[in-house]
Protein backbone atom coordinates (compact mmCIF):
# COMPACT_ATOMS: atom_id res chain seq x y z
CA UNK A 1 0.00 0.00 0.00
CA UNK A 2 2.79 2.42 0.89
CA UNK A 3 4.60 1.72 -2.39
CA UNK A 4 1.40 2.39 -4.36
CA UNK A 5 0.83 5.64 -2.47
CA UNK A 6 4.41 6.74 -3.13
CA UNK A 7 4.02 5.97 -6.83
CA UNK A 8 0.80 7.98 -6.99
CA UNK A 9 2.56 10.86 -5.26
CA UNK A 10 5.40 10.80 -7.79
CA UNK A 11 2.98 10.61 -10.71
CA UNK A 12 0.86 13.46 -9.40
CA UNK A 13 3.91 15.57 -8.60
CA UNK A 14 5.31 14.88 -12.07
CA UNK A 15 2.03 15.86 -13.67
CA UNK A 16 1.85 19.02 -11.62
CA UNK A 17 5.43 19.92 -12.46
CA UNK A 18 4.69 19.35 -16.14
CA UNK A 19 1.79 21.76 -16.11
CA UNK A 20 3.35 24.07 -13.51
CA UNK A 21 3.55 27.09 -15.83
CA UNK A 22 -0.23 27.17 -15.68
CA UNK A 23 -0.54 26.40 -11.99
CA UNK A 24 -1.14 29.57 -10.05
CA UNK A 25 -1.14 28.13 -6.54
CA UNK A 26 1.17 26.15 -4.33
CA UNK A 27 0.17 22.48 -3.91
CA UNK A 28 0.30 20.85 -0.50
CA UNK A 29 0.24 17.19 0.50
CA UNK A 30 -1.39 16.20 3.77
CA UNK A 31 -1.40 12.67 5.21
CA UNK A 32 -3.96 12.12 7.99
CA UNK A 33 -3.67 9.73 10.94
CA UNK A 34 -5.25 6.93 8.85
CA UNK A 35 -2.69 7.32 6.08
CA UNK A 36 -5.07 8.98 3.62
CA UNK A 37 -3.35 11.45 1.34
CA UNK A 38 -4.97 14.76 0.47
CA UNK A 39 -3.64 17.33 -1.99
CA UNK A 40 -4.76 20.91 -1.67
CA UNK A 41 -3.90 24.42 -2.74
CA UNK A 42 -4.47 25.50 0.89
CA UNK A 43 -1.83 24.65 3.48
CA UNK A 44 -3.34 22.36 6.08
CA UNK A 45 -1.66 21.97 9.47
CA UNK A 46 1.13 19.42 9.04
CA UNK A 47 0.97 19.52 5.22
CA UNK A 48 4.09 19.71 3.09
CA UNK A 49 4.41 21.84 -0.02
CA UNK A 50 5.10 19.51 -2.97
CA UNK A 51 4.78 21.99 -5.84
CA UNK A 52 5.45 25.69 -5.69
CA UNK A 53 3.63 28.01 -8.05
CA UNK A 54 5.67 29.82 -10.69
CA UNK A 55 5.10 33.11 -8.91
CA UNK A 56 6.40 31.86 -5.54
CA UNK A 57 9.52 30.47 -7.23
CA UNK A 58 10.18 33.73 -9.06
CA UNK A 59 10.15 32.09 -12.47
CA UNK A 60 9.55 34.25 -15.50
CA UNK A 61 8.32 31.89 -18.21
CA UNK A 62 8.52 34.61 -20.84
CA UNK A 63 12.28 35.03 -20.45
CA UNK A 64 14.74 33.03 -22.53
CA UNK A 65 16.15 30.05 -20.65
CA UNK A 66 19.76 31.19 -20.85
CA UNK A 67 18.86 34.56 -19.35
CA UNK A 68 16.82 33.08 -16.49
CA UNK A 69 19.15 30.14 -15.76
CA UNK A 70 22.75 31.06 -16.49
CA UNK A 71 25.41 28.39 -15.95
CA UNK A 72 27.16 28.65 -12.62
CA UNK A 73 30.58 30.30 -12.72
CA UNK A 74 32.29 27.03 -11.74
CA UNK A 75 30.36 24.95 -14.31
CA UNK A 76 32.87 22.90 -16.35
CA UNK A 77 33.37 24.14 -19.87
CA UNK A 78 34.56 22.11 -22.84
CA UNK A 79 37.06 23.63 -25.22
CA UNK A 80 36.32 23.68 -28.95
CA UNK A 81 38.86 20.96 -29.81
CA UNK A 82 37.46 18.54 -27.23
CA UNK A 83 33.92 19.14 -28.44
CA UNK A 84 34.96 18.58 -32.06
CA UNK A 85 36.59 15.27 -31.07
CA UNK A 86 33.41 14.24 -29.25
CA UNK A 87 31.29 15.19 -32.24
CA UNK A 88 33.55 13.23 -34.58
CA UNK A 89 33.39 10.19 -32.29
CA UNK A 90 29.63 10.43 -32.16
CA UNK A 91 29.46 10.70 -35.94
CA UNK A 92 31.69 7.61 -36.33
CA UNK A 93 29.54 5.64 -33.89
CA UNK A 94 26.33 6.65 -35.63
CA UNK A 95 27.83 5.89 -39.04
CA UNK A 96 28.92 2.41 -37.86
CA UNK A 97 25.43 1.78 -36.46
CA UNK A 98 23.90 2.92 -39.75
CA UNK A 99 26.09 0.57 -41.76
CA UNK A 100 25.22 -2.31 -39.42
CA UNK A 101 21.49 -1.61 -39.69
CA UNK A 102 21.73 -1.41 -43.49
CA UNK A 103 23.45 -4.83 -43.58
CA UNK A 104 20.80 -6.29 -41.27
CA UNK A 105 18.05 -4.82 -43.45
CA UNK A 106 19.50 -6.41 -46.60
CA UNK A 107 19.77 -9.75 -44.78
CA UNK A 108 16.19 -9.53 -43.45
CA UNK A 109 14.86 -8.74 -46.94
CA UNK A 110 16.78 -11.71 -48.37
CA UNK A 111 15.38 -13.97 -45.63
CA UNK A 112 11.88 -12.69 -46.36
CA UNK A 113 12.21 -13.57 -50.05
CA UNK A 114 13.39 -17.06 -49.10
CA UNK A 115 10.48 -17.50 -46.67
CA UNK A 116 7.98 -16.34 -49.30
CA UNK A 117 9.43 -18.77 -51.85
CA UNK A 118 9.28 -21.75 -49.46
CA UNK A 119 5.59 -22.65 -49.86
CA UNK A 120 6.01 -26.06 -48.15
CA UNK A 121 7.10 -24.66 -44.76
CA UNK A 122 4.30 -25.08 -42.19
CA UNK A 123 5.57 -22.00 -40.28
CA UNK A 124 5.83 -19.89 -43.43
CA UNK A 125 3.17 -17.31 -42.45
CA UNK A 126 4.67 -16.81 -39.00
CA UNK A 127 8.17 -16.38 -40.46
CA UNK A 128 6.92 -13.89 -43.04
CA UNK A 129 5.14 -11.88 -40.34
CA UNK A 130 8.24 -11.84 -38.10
CA UNK A 131 10.56 -10.91 -40.94
CA UNK A 132 8.24 -8.14 -42.10
CA UNK A 133 8.28 -6.72 -38.56
CA UNK A 134 12.07 -7.04 -38.44
CA UNK A 135 12.37 -5.16 -41.73
CA UNK A 136 10.19 -2.32 -40.40
CA UNK A 137 12.35 -2.07 -37.28
CA UNK A 138 15.56 -1.86 -39.34
CA UNK A 139 13.99 0.77 -41.63
CA UNK A 140 12.94 2.88 -38.64
CA UNK A 141 16.40 2.52 -37.09
CA UNK A 142 18.01 3.64 -40.35
CA UNK A 143 15.67 6.62 -40.53
CA UNK A 144 16.48 7.62 -36.94
CA UNK A 145 20.22 7.24 -37.49
CA UNK A 146 20.08 9.34 -40.66
CA UNK A 147 18.18 12.01 -38.73
CA UNK A 148 20.84 12.06 -35.99
CA UNK A 149 23.64 12.19 -38.55
CA UNK A 150 21.99 15.09 -40.37
CA UNK A 151 21.96 17.06 -37.10
CA UNK A 152 25.73 16.76 -36.86
CA UNK A 153 26.51 18.26 -40.26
Amino acid sequence: MHKESTMKTYLLTGLLLTVSPWVLADIYKYVDENGRVTYSNHPLKGAKRVVASPNSRGINYGAPRAASNPSPANFPKVDRSTQQNRDQSRQRILQNELESEERLLVEARRNLKEAEANKNDPKRDEKIKNLTTEIRVHEKNIEALNTELSKLK
